[in-house]
């Protein structure tokens, strides 16, 4: 029996449909672009086709998949630290973790987690 020692409930999000923009440390551009895989209100699962320092500070722009019927999406943009890097040995793109310490703007918290709540996505082990 595996025990759970996350401390927020994690949400798988559909593959390829949620783009992630990064921007390094003090960067003014967002200039490395892939997609998250799972999403807490702690932090975010994504890819970048090249890897990141483990502790970087990184800005992020997270753009969740719109509503079937208005197609509207709405971006979401958070501080965060890199906390775990994949194999960067493998080819293709590389795994990353990013834990959240503060979101840019008003309301952009409550806006993520509540869209991936309200959206029913699949909660991840």
């Amino acid at each position: 029996m595996s025990i759970n020692r996350r401390q927020y409930d994690r949400y798988l999000l559909p593959a390829g449909y949620t783009p992630v923009s990064v921007r390094r440390g003090d960067c003014d551009e967002y200039e490395l672009h892939g997609h998250a895989y799972n999403i807490s209100e702690g932090g975010v699962c994504f890819e970048l086709d090249e890897p990141l320092e483990p502790g970087a500070q990184v800005g992020l722009m997270i753009t969740l998949p719109g509503d079937a019927a208005s197609d509207t999406r709405r971006a979401a943009f958070a501080l965060a630290n890199v906390i775990w890097v994949g194999d960067v040995d493998e080819p293709g793109p590389v795994q990353h973790a990013a834990a959240f310490t503060l979101f840019a703007r008003e309301g952009d918290r409550e806006a993520l987690i509540g869209t991936v709540r309200a959206r029913r996505y699949t909660m991840a082990a």
